[in-house]
């Protein structure tokens, strides 16, 4: 079953992903710089069961350690 959320919908779930994403790569000294979402729920075909596509620009050359690790939340 495809899903189609609003866009004011999208915009509320998107901001919540951006904090938790801030503020775990603050904690770890990355600074971000953008975060781009892009796959089905960015086409707005997603499924319930899909997965959120992110990529995080992040600024300088973090060190391999500091890199944010995988950030897993349940909504």
């Amino acid at each position: 079953m495809v899903n189609r959320l609003s866009r004011s919908q999208v915009i509320r779930e998107l901001r919540v992903i951006k904090d938790v994403v801030t503020s775990e790569s603050r904690e770890e000294g990355v600074e971000v710089k953008s975060i781009i979402l892009f796959g089905s729920r960015a086409r707005g075909n997603y499924r319930e069961d899909s997965d959120w596509d992110l990529l995080v620009v992040v600024g300088g050359s973090p060190s391999r350690e500091a890199t944010v690790p995988d950030i897993q939340v349940s909504f």
